[in-house]
């Protein structure tokens, strides 16, 4: 089942990339090929990488009102993030963070430690070990979202030999100076504590969310940015153009990966990266298909709407028309967080396509940007794969 994925908006080359393309290999291995009964081995991947081609800012961002990020660095901007959203005022105690997260909810405990853990993994093997971890914590987080033994933890550190004791019952509880022994999956999941605890220690007092705006500010920047790169170019040269060609050639690729034991193809297209992957299989490129398309956290809507896509046309009735069903795409599958701003609905626009919502109850600066660090999501994700293939 070749797998192609098709980044969005802001996603720059680097070592931050290529840890997170590593992390969601080993999430979609664990959560959606092992149920599937496939050999994650044997499967191929595809990331079109089109950022190099995107919007650069020739004044580096002069554009923007201030820079205030001075406690956090570029390389904490995740944690950052998922910690501002995590709370819409002050944060609690250092040493109980993850506990009082705990307490809202284990799934967004799990996400947390998971996604803050694999942000510093380089080596494929133990980012896999650390999403076989994930798949075992998510399931005990679903199976019982509120432990009674979390009334009686009193600390971050308590709360992870708790934790390891439950996903671990065979073995012996994990003491604070060996948690995980030599699990470097558990090692991990303790050093991105530390990691969590330092950063509430700095964010101590501070309302977190005005510690976000001056990313958020260059976010926007970017995204419109990209967009704005994006039509430009293909106003000029169509299917030739940059963006669109490298996404395509990504696609052909896998297509040709395709054999009689193995011909599913699947697309996985993150915001800007489903209008692209629509407008290439609407329009530029309509030799290239799909068995199945995933867009997450996407404006094909809105797009749509806003007659950005040369394909669609503009309804005569708008209670009752819908654009046809594409006949190179099997199934389509659009997943938006409700709180996501940048995620919109494509049910009321197209045929052949099924929205789900996958609700994070974060606010609108973490729903668009952490779906893909969040094991919760690929958990929900594969049930309704599982569906389409």
């Amino acid at each position: 089942m070749p797998i192609v994925f098709v980044h969005g908006v802001g996603t720059r080359a680097g070592d931050a990339y290529s840890k997170a393309v590593n992390a969601r290999t080993a999430l979609i291995h664990s959560f959606l090929l092992r149920p599937l009964g496939l050999d994650p081995r044997a499967v191929s991947f595809w990331n079109p990488y089109w950022g190099g081609n995107a919007a650069a800012f020739a004044w580096n961002y002069a554009s923007l009102p201030g820079d205030r990020e001075e406690k956090f660095g570029p390389s904490e901007a995740l944690l950052a993030l998922l910690l501002g959203e995590v709370w819409e005022g002050e944060l609690p105690a250092s040493d109980q963070v993850v506990l009082e997260v705990a307490r809202r909810s284990m799934t967004d405990a799990v996400d947390l430690l998971w996604a803050v853990a694999a942000e510093r993994v380089d080596e494929a093997a133990e980012v896999g070990e650390l999403a076989d971890l994930a798949v075992r914590a998510t399931s005990l987080a679903r199976a019982e979202p509120a432990p009674p033994w979390l009334n009686t933890i009193k600390s971050d550190k308590e709360f992870l030999n708790r934790l390891s004791k439950e996903l671990t019952p065979v073995a012996p509880a994990a003491t604070e100076e060996s948690f995980g022994g030599p699990n470097r999956a558990f090692l991990r999941i303790r050093e991105g504590l530390g990691r969590i605890q330092g950063a509430a220690g700095r964010l101590a007092g501070s309302v977190a969310v005005d510690l976000l705006r001056p990313s958020v500010n260059r976010s926007v920047s970017t995204f419109l940015g990209d967009i704005f790169v994006y039509l430009r170019q293909r106003e000029s040269l169509g299917a030739n153009a940059a963006i669109a060609k490298c996404v395509a050639d990504g696609l052909e690729q896998a297509a040709s990966a395709r054999n009689a034991d193995d011909s599913q193809l699947v697309v996985i297209a993150h915001s800007m990266g489903g209008n692209i992957t629509y407008d290439l299989l609407s329009k530029l490129r309509t030799d290239l298909s799909c068995d199945v398309l995933v867009t997450v956290g996407s404006q094909v809507g809105v797009f749509a709407e806003l007659g950005l896509f040369e394909s669609v046309k503009p309804p005569t009735n708008p209670a009752t028309d819908r654009v046809p069903k594409l006949p190179n795409v099997g199934r389509w599958i659009n997943v938006f967080d409700p709180n996501d701003i940048l995620g919109f609905a494509t049910e009321g626009i197209f045929d052949g396509v099924k929205d789900y919502q996958y609700s994070t109850g974060k606010g609108a600066f973490a729903a668009h940007s952490t779906y893909f660090v969040r094991p919760s999501f690929y958990d929900r994700l594969a049930a309704h794969l599982n569906e389409a293939v």
